[in-house]
Parts: structure tokens; C-alpha cells; sequence
């Protein structure tokens, strides 16, 4: 069975959240890395692991996949308010993105917050199990 990628989806599920969108200027949520010289608050996501399930029958429809999203700012505490709308708008979800049904989304880890002297950006990242159904 060929897993469905939820990162466009998941692109778009952030984006429909107007004080995400607003927050990063309708489009900056980049995959895996922040471009480099970009200085105004944004999202980054990637998908380090992706677990399809199986039954004594054969493959399962539910997927199950660990995505990690960072937001990025200027300062500290416009990372972490960005982080948090994240976190309001995920942990606990259930509903359906484009043609993924999501079955649910549990935040994992608390936060990671760091500096980077190269950009001059702050980041609060955060780790989100996300269980969907292959439809």
C-alpha cells in the first residue's frame, strides 16, 4: 500500500487558521529547513517517521506519522505565540484535511526551544503524532 503524503495537506490545514496565516504572511511554511535570510516569523514542518499498521489480515488503513513544526521569530516570545497557535489548533484534532482523514493529533513533546546565532531567529518546536486513514 502506497502511504498518502500529508504534508501538503498539513500545509494547507495551518494556513486556514487566520492568526497562523496572518502570523506567516499567508505563505511562509517551509519544509524542512528555513531559507536562509528569511527573518520574519515562520513555520517549519518535516516528517521524521511514518508508521503504517498492519492487522493478522494484512495491511491497516491507519497511518501513523510523527511530524515535527518549529516556529521561527525575531524575538522569543513571538515564537513561542506562534508555537502555541499551533498547539491550539492541532493537539486534539480530528477531522479531515483535503482527501486525508485524520483520526487524531496528540501533541508529543512539551517544546525544544532554541537560538540561532546565524539568523538571529528564535525557536520553539514541537512534535505531533497524527493517526489518518488511507481513503
Amino acid at each position: 500500500m502506497a502511504l498518502k503524503d500529508i504534508r501538503g495537506p498539513l500545509r494547507s490545514f495551518l494556513l486556514s487558521d487566520p492568526d497562523i496565516a496572518t502570523a506567516v504572511g499567508n505563505s511562509r511554511i517551509f519544509l524542512k529547513t528555513l531559507p536562509q535570510g528569511e527573518r520574519r516569523a515562520s513555520l517549519v514542518y518535516m516528517r521524521p517517521s511514518e508508521i503504517a499498521t498492519f492487522t493478522h489480515t494484512g495491511a491497516d488503513t491507519l497511518v501513523k506519522a510523527r511530524m515535527q513544526i518549529d516556529a521561527w521569530a525575531p524575538n522569543d516570545d513571538a515564537a513561542a505565540a506562534l508555537a502555541d497557535n499551533v498547539k491550539e489548533l492541532m493537539n486534539g484534532y480530528r477531522g479531515a484535511w483535503g482527501t486525508v482523514e485524520v483520526q487524531g493529533v496528540f501533541m508529543q513533546t512539551i517544546s525544544s526551544d532554541d537560538y540561532d546565532s546565524q539568523s538571529t531567529m528564535f525557536r520553539v518546536g514541537r512534535d505531533y503524532l497524527i493517526c489518518y486513514l488511507e481513503i
